[in-house]
């Protein structure tokens, strides 16, 4: 078979025209020459040149698609991760306000900060929360609890009342109130809180109630000197002043009433519990004029008396009360203490006494002058008589004298007192008499006071 003498494809029989590149078709035999084979290997050479060039061609081509194929890639991806930025940014935006209106998520975060002690940011978390549900009590009390932890006890105090007041059966609360005010010494404050809460909330806190102190008397006036008694809970230690001043656990502590002196006193009293809690101050104010007892009665009266006639001073003591005595002065406590009647002392003198009652308190002195008198026994003299023959004694008259007194009362004397002589020729002589009249027995006692 015939080749095209162009490009070398086959011809087919009957062919004018190769079919491939359109070379006419040499019908007259082409006889090989020199020039003919020159001629085709300069044409194979640019074939293989042009083939080259075509494989360059196509392998730049190639190359650039690639390169196109990759920056396309690359851009493709740069937008696809932009993209999915943005979306990661609008979804956490999204999210993030999502978050930010929600209670949960918010009070999430405030539990979760508080029990890391990051105080600062649960209170963030809690304020949002409660900007949401003002009236949720698991955030009001962590708003509380924060505050607390943040040393502001005071506004954390505030807190818990509100809730308090709120839901006054809330247990909680109180439990928190009560601690931070058993930090902030404020015992009237516990006694407060409880004194107002649900029977069953006091009976579960009652050991932190501390009862004031009970006063045995009420305030006022008296005229005899008391004894004070303190009376708190059981188990409680009472402190306790007279002087006005305010008690604490420094104070004197009671164990035995307290005595209330002549005066004005103040009493000031707290208790504290087991737990250290302290009652609020019980406070009573008391003044002691003590009542001067009435001047004793003194017997006998004032008068002249004789060794004849009543010579025992007695002193009317009433029950409960001591006498002491003193002639010519005025006595005191330290004076000589009556127990029983005196004797008058002889001569002019003037008898004092005072009475003291049981609390020490002394009367004023009443008083009696006496004249007394000691006066020489009677002598009876008998009238003469014959003496008998054998008999040359005289006989001597017989001696008659006043009877004594018996020193524990005052007798009443007879009226015939002295023996009286028969009548005789010899007068009978009269015992000499101090001229001051004498007092009869039967004069009343002395109630006087100088």
């Amino acid at each position: 078979m015939k080749k095209c003498s162009q490009c070398g494809a086959p011809l087919p029989e009957g062919e004018l025209f190769c079919p491939e590149c359109g070379q006419e078709v040499q019908l007259v035999p082409d006889y090989e020459t020199m020039g003919s084979r020159l001629q085709e290997q300069q044409r194979r050479q640019q074939e293989e040149a042009e083939k080259r060039r075509e494989a360059q061609r196509l392998a730049s081509e190639e190359a650039m698609l690639k390169k196109r194929k990759t920056r396309k890639s690359i851009l493709i991806l740069i937008v696809v991760l932009a993209a999915a930025v943005v979306i990661l940014f609008a979804v956490k935006a999204l999210n993030d306000q999502k978050n930010y209106n929600s209670f949960d998520y918010q009070l999430k975060k405030a539990e979760t900060a508080y029990s890391n002690s990051d105080y600062t940011g649960a209170l963030d978390y809690v304020t949002r929360a409660l900007a949401l549900d003002s009236e949720n009590l698991d955030a009001r009390m962590l708003l509380a609890q924060i505050y607390d932890k943040n040393g502001d006890s005071g506004r954390a105090a505030e807190e818990f009342l509100k809730i308090i007041e709120d839901q006054p059966d809330y247990d909680p609360a109180y439990g928190q109130l009560i601690k931070i005010y058993e930090e902030m010494k404020e015992p009237g404050k516990i006694k407060e809180l409880l004194d107002n809460c649900p029977a069953d909330i006091r009976e579960k806190y009652k050991e932190y109630i501390c009862e004031a102190p009970q006063f045995s008397l009420p305030e006022g006036r008296y005229d005899d000197l008391k004894s004070l008694e303190i009376t708190a809970d059981s188990g409680a230690v009472i402190y306790y002043t007279t002087d006005g001043t305010a008690p604490d656990t420094s104070s004197k502590k009671y164990s035995s009433p307290v005595r209330l002196e002549e005066g004005k006193t103040i009493v000031r009293a707290i208790a504290v519990n087991s737990l250290g809690v302290e009652s609020e101050e019980t406070e009573a104010a008391y003044t002691i004029n003590l009542k001067v007892p009435s001047a004793p009665k003194i017997s006998p009266k004032d008068g002249s008396y004789t060794s004849r006639t009543t010579t025992k001073i007695t002193v009317a003591v009433p029950f409960g009360y001591k006498a002491y005595y003193a002639f010519d002065q005025k006595p005191t406590k330290d004076s000589t203490p009556y127990t029983g009647p005196v004797d008058m002392l002889e001569g002019e003198h003037i008898f004092y006494a005072i009475l003291v009652n049981e609390d020490g308190t002394e009367s004023i002195a009443a008083s009696a002058t006496y004249i007394y008198t000691k006066v020489a026994a009677a002598t009876i003299t008998p009238s003469p008589t014959k003496k008998p023959a054998h008999s040359s004694e005289t006989e001597k008259p017989e001696d008659v004298t006043t009877p004594t007194p018996d020193p524990t009362h005052t007798p009443t004397p007879d009226p015939t007192d002295t023996p009286t002589p028969p009548p005789t020729d010899t007068p009978t002589p009269t015992p000499s008499v101090n001229p001051t009249p004498s007092v009869t027995p039967d004069d009343e006692g002395v109630d006087g006071s100088s």
